[in-house]
């Protein structure tokens, strides 16, 4: 009898697994995409604060993103799980973008802040603060992050590096390259005013530990720029109402018995050409004027470059195209390009082309041939509305 049962229990038992591994086996369905993930889309949340270095005969634009951070948070934002991110994107010399999406740069817990972007011949190397938990555990502190992109577009530290002994506050902190690997300046902390510098290899090894350069005192310092040209680092920084400046080389050799004082105000913007600096200032005008690697300002008070178009706001940038000191800004709302050469002239100024809304657009078809005519109203009202139109053949489109 016990046997009977035994024998029993056991075909039960075979039965009821083979009916559940059935069930399971029609229960998994082939995996199919969700409505929508093919499509790309405007990303959500908020992009800001964008920086862009260029190498390699492209550019390399980044940006924080909110994308991951959901509108309705009832918590810190530092205290998501993605709060804000590093995303980038590489444009080949006609603007266009190389990237179907954007690269995820850093994607971590809390928030990445505040990035900025310098390619030193090979690679570029991503700068951010990054808002982690303290050695303790028990609150939140910011500090520096890295990570280099290719020319390829591949993110080549995917656990970003962490530049430890730096606790930036407000703009207190800068990048530049020698060609080979980086220099990130930085004041040491919102308690300590001292100005350190410290090197990240082109391996993206952090060289510990930092050098400084200016000794703190009792007052923070702000508005950090840093530079490279022949051969020589230009560190630039806000004192007061003031900007002063202090040079090295490469070995971090300190170039100047002290800081000179570079500009009465604070410099907008500061940029490096193939042998000298290019600085950018002012209030209600904009001036700039050449630095040469010996730290002298070589256009006197300045070259007036705004005229009669002063800055709404900033930002106010310089960059170096090979031939000319680039400056833009905004005024009037309108963007602003000036052309300074290397001997100090400007040698233009203009307001870049105006946005245009399309006010209408009609189609007409006469046989094979396709006629598009679009109506288009300037945003600036001193420009005349334009009449477009353009004539296709149907038959070289194809039907798809």
């Amino acid at each position: 009898m016990n046997y009977r049962l035994r024998l029993s229990l056991g075909c039960l038992l075979l039965a009821l697994c083979y009916g559940t591994s059935q069930a399971q086996l029609t229960s998994i369905l082939p995996p199919r995409f969700i409505t929508g993930d093919k499509a790309i889309r405007p990303a959500s949340g908020d992009q800001t604060v964008p920086e862009i270095a260029g190498g390699a005969n492209m550019t390399f634009a980044v940006w924080q993103d909110e994308r991951a951070l959901p509108a309705s948070l009832l918590v810190p934002s530092f205290e998501w799980e993605s709060s804000a991110d590093i995303y980038g994107a590489r444009f080949d010399a006609n603007g266009r973008m190389l990237d179907r999406v954007p690269i995820p740069v850093a994607q971590e817990t809390a928030m990445q802040l505040n990035p900025q972007v310098v390619w030193n011949g090979t690679d570029w190397l991503v700068v951010f603060e990054s808002v982690d938990i303290s050695g303790t555990g028990f609150y939140y502190e910011s500090s520096l992050e890295a990570v280099r992109v290719s020319a390829a577009g591949m993110v080549l530290d995917p656990v970003p590096i962490k530049i430890r002994n730096v606790s930036p506050a407000g703009r207190s902190w800068a990048a530049a390259s020698d060609g080979t690997d980086w220099v990130v300046a930085f004041q040491e902390s919102d308690s300590n005013s001292a100005l350190d510098i410290l090197r990240v290899t082109a391996d993206g090894v952090v060289v510990q530990g930092p050098k400084v350069l200016v000794p703190s005192t009792y007052f923070l310092r702000s508005a950090l720029k840093l530079a490279y040209a022949n051969g020589v680092f230009l560190l630039t920084w806000s004192e007061f109402s003031d900007t002063s400046a202090l040079r090295f080389d490469s070995d971090f050799n300190i170039l100047d018995p002290t800081p000179r004082d570079l500009v009465g105000g604070e410099l907008f913007d500061l940029t490096a050409g193939d042998t000298q600096f290019f600085a950018v200032w002012g209030g209600s005008s904009v001036f700039g004027s050449r630095v040469s690697t010996s730290g002298a300002i070589l256009d006197g008070g300045g070259i007036l470059i705004s005229g009669n178009h002063p800055p709404d706001a900033l930002p106010v940038a310089v960059s170096w195209d090979g031939t000319y000191f680039k400056v833009t800004w905004s005024s009037g709302g309108k963007l602003y390009l000036a052309r300074v050469d290397a001997n100090g002239t400007l040698r233009s100024m203009q307001a870049l082309a105006p946005s245009f809304k399309v006010e209408g657009i009609v189609a007409d078809l006469d046989g094979d041939e396709l006629t598009l005519t679009m109506v288009t109203d300037a945003d600036d009202a001193e420009i005349p509305s334009q009449l477009l139109s353009a004539r296709m053949s149907l038959t070289t489109l194809g039907t798809g």
